[in-house]
């Protein structure tokens, strides 16, 4: 066994009888001391704690926390204290980091993460990570709510990997809730303290009160001295809440300022990369997120650790990557950011969207096979229902010995490998289910209905309809819609005008499987009213399936409904980029003869591969020649 340092543990305590004992046992073989303060506990805390043998003092609380911290201190043999709440523990594996800690002369105090699972406290202060400290009688604690040594008094902190797991919001909530009725009165006594107007701030942040967050943050900008440990923080959440109120100008006025002054702490450089994002500055968004990403190791000065995780960077250039075309870049980030967090299925889904865009679909093949090798279920589901709505029915046919192998032939494969052999126009196997209210059973009949439309078959396709208008399970909106649906593939009138959001999704996916079909006219009389959803999004999702088909008529109709002129600029920007990537130069040139040339302006900004460039230079000095 490690030998022992001289750290001694304080828990403050109230009411912990659940949790205590956890929390204890979690540390005990690393400390030599545990201190427990309780502050008028009515449960068995105390109780635990003494059979535990563990020192316990009781204290009467006075409302301030700082009296609290230091009677900590003043009643620790330890030469140094570890803080912690009677909901928090330390991973086994980083318990022995701590011990290392001890033995470095150079630092007086300690910043950890703490990985708060809260819905109310998600944005926390630099200040309450410090949890490890010498002790020394000259460290003491100040203000009654959120206490704080401060920096003028304690200095050489260093930031560390090393965790606090906050467990259990209702143990938090007594705490969090006195600390803030302090902060009210605390505020009111000293308006002036730049402390007190950042904690009320961060406060203000999580109620989602950027507005007044933003007034508070300000006013404690213009009091702060910039050598406070929470000065960069401040510039962040600062920043954020303006950026977040989309306050652009202010806002990098900030950033622009906060990175001079703390040219060493990520986050505001990542801030400054969305911002530019956002305004469509993409090479100087990239410049900034690539250069977070290169500090990823920690530098020796004393700024507080990066709450903004890697892999969030990451996503966040391949986003821009991916928006100005450069999608071999774009997977790089990609991937790299799902190699650190494979539990992000929307990122998954990212990396599928661009791997079909680029024509890779034997690497969607890849990623399937290896996911049922690997025998990793949930990833195998997402990338199923990615192959489905992208029309890949043979390459799931393909592996459905290994899907069935992992998965079993349960009713959920069989429903999906025979809406596969229904779309491919295969000899379907009959459904196993008794039950016609099952889901999987209406997912299997609404495809039936579908193929009966595909091959104009009236009599089979009411005979569908009939069944579906008897199963109660299904929705009496998508009942209406199919029924529309048949109406006007029959030429009948359609009853059937707004749609609804799940309506929306069913519409599109049925319009866009009877273009991959082949069925284009029929595709356009349900483009007809997808026209009539008023959504710029869904317009341009519409033009991008239209874009490969030779039917530019098409495209320009999806486009005299986009109503926002930035949506229109969007519209353009997509349809060129899609059909320049797919090396459509013709149908490209079409466009740009339909819109002007000014279609072409955004592309300035727009890294596309050297042979596009080249096109584009071509085409503009043929502009140039002709006036």
């Amino acid at each position: 066994m490690l030998q022992k340092k001289l750290l001694t543990l304080c828990m403050i305590t109230k009411n912990d009888e659940e949790i205590l004992l956890d929390s204890i046992e979690n540390m005990r073989d690393i400390v030599d001391e545990i201190l427990i303060v309780d502050i008028g506990s009515t449960d068995k805390t105390i109780e635990i704690a003494n059979s535990a043998g563990l020192d316990v003092r009781q204290v009467a609380w006075e409302n301030d926390f700082s009296k609290i911290k230091n009677y900590c201190l003043d009643h620790s043999n330890g030469k140094w204290v570890l803080f912690l709440q009677a909901n928090e523990t330390i991973p086994t594996e980083q318990k022995s980091e701590i011990i290392k800690l001890l033995d470095n002369p150079n630092v007086e105090g300690y910043l950890f993460y703490i990985n708060y699972n809260s819905q109310v406290y998600s944005v926390f202060s630099p200040v309450q990570t410090l949890r490890l400290i010498r002790n020394r009688k000259e460290y003491r604690y100040k203000y009654k709510s959120f206490e704080m040594i401060k920096d003028e008094l304690i200095t050489n902190i260093k930031d560390v990997d090393i965790h606090i797991e906050h467990r259990y919001d209702v143990a938090f909530s007594w705490e969090f809730t006195s600390k803030i009725k302090l902060l009210y009165n605390e505020i009111k006594e000293n308006p002036e303290d730049c402390y007190l107007q950042y904690m009320f701030g961060i406060f203000l942040i999580n109620q989602n009160k950027f507005e007044e967050c933003i007034k508070y943050l300000q006013k404690a900008k213009e009091n702060l001295n910039m050598g406070y440990l929470f000065a960069p923080h401040l510039y962040k959440c600062l920043s954020f809440s303006l950026l977040y109120l989309e306050k652009y100008s202010d806002c990098i006025d900030v950033l622009n300022d906060g990175v001079e002054k703390f040219p060493y702490y990520r986050d505001l450089f990542v801030i400054r990369g969305e911002l530019y994002n956002q305004l469509n500055q993409y090479d100087n968004s990239i410049k900034d997120f690539e250069h977070s990403l290169k500090m990823k190791e920690r530098s020796e000065y004393i700024v507080p650790g990066p709450d903004i995780d890697i892999s969030a960077i990451l996503e966040s250039a391949g986003d821009v990557y991916e928006k100005i075309f450069d999608y071999q870049k774009a997977l790089k980030y990609y991937q790299e950011s799902y190699e650190l967090n494979n539990t992000n299925y929307d990122l998954l889904y990212k990396i599928l969207s661009l791997e079909e865009k680029t024509n890779h679909a034997d690497t969607i093949e890849s990623m399937l096979e290896l996911s049922i090798s690997q025998k990793n279920s949930e990833q195998l589901l997402i990338l199923i229902n990615f192959l489905l709505s992208y029309q890949k029915y043979s390459v799931i046919l393909n592996n459905i010995n290994g899907i069935e192998s992992l998965l079993g032939k349960r009713e959920q494969i069989q429903t999906i490998k025979i809406i596969c052999q229904i779309m491919l126009n295969e000899e379907a196997e009959d459904l196993q289910i008794s039950n016609i209210e099952s889901p999987f059973y209406i997912s299997v009949l609404l495809k039936r209905i579908e193929k009966s439309w595909v091959e104009n078959n009236l009599d089979e396709s009411l005979l569908l309809l009939s069944e579906m208008n008897e199963i109660q399970n299904i929705d009496e909106s998508v009942k209406n819609l199919y029924t529309a649906i048949n109406e006007l593939f029959t030429e009948k009138e359609s009853v059937y005008i707004k749609l609804s959001e799940q309506e929306l999704e069913i519409l599109k996916d049925i319009h866009n499987n009877l273009i991959w079909r082949k069925q284009e006219d029929k595709a356009k009389l349900l483009l007809y009213i997808l026209l009539n959803c008023r959504d710029d999004d869904c317009y341009i999702e519409l033009a991008q399936t239209w874009a490969l088909h030779n039917d530019l008529d098409v495209i320009n109709q999806i486009f005299q409904c986009v109503n926002n002129a930035d949506k229109k600029e969007e519209f353009k920007l997509k349809i060129m980029g899609t059909l320049f990537i797919n090396k459509q130069s013709e149908r490209a040139q079409e466009l740009i003869n339909l819109w002007g040339v000014n279609c072409l302006q955004h592309f300035e900004n727009v890294k596309l591969c050297k042979d596009i460039i080249k096109r584009l230079n071509c085409w503009f000095k043929e502009i140039d020649n002709q006036s």
